[in-house]
């Protein structure tokens, strides 16, 4: 009788195991994320030095849909952007948001601040009225569900077929 419980007790625990990493692999699976637009504003900043320094605010516009069976609360995004292969800004969203399951969405902002040293050294023209160079943005959701917690990797690529840098 005791063998038989412990086998009951077994069987359980496997499946609530084998629920726990398909419900992972389903949010992996089903949740994307799709730049919408990106927003720069150059300008200068007091640096304390005798001169400022160029620097661009970028500001990156996110959707975010959830095409799986569950409910997620987006509690963090981390993420670090490129120009080619080199990093020029990282950051940390960290406003909640709740999407619902099967077709939810919302957007989200990411932010990076860039310095205009760091475009240069990049080769990036940095005048006025032009669009941004391809840029590449990596990272990772932090996500809650009531089944615990999860983390959604991504890449993202912002005008990838532009030739001029």
């Amino acid at each position: 009788m005791k063998a038989l419980k412990t086998f009951i007790a077994l069987v359980a625990l496997s499946t609530v195991l084998a629920g726990c990493s398909a419900i992972t692999e389903d949010i992996k699976n089903n949740v994307s994320y799709q730049i919408e637009s990106v927003d720069v504003e150059i300008g200068m900043r007091d640096t304390g030095g005798i001169l400022p320094t160029i620097a661009a605010d970028i500001a990156i516009n996110v959707r975010m849909l959830n095409e799986s069976r569950i409910d997620l609360t987006l509690t963090t995004i981390d993420y670090q952007v490129f120009a080619g292969n080199t990093q020029i800004a990282d950051g940390t969203m960290g406003s909640p948001v709740t999407i619902k399951a099967r077709g939810g969405e919302e957007r989200v902002q990411l932010f990076a601040q860039v310095s205009g040293r760091a475009l240069l050294n990049e080769g990036i023209n940095l005048t006025r009225n032009r669009s941004l160079p391809p840029i590449r943005i990596v990272g990772k959701g932090h996500v809650t569900t009531a089944f615990g917690k999860h983390e959604i990797p991504f890449t993202l690529h912002y005008n990838e077929n532009e030739s001029e840098i």
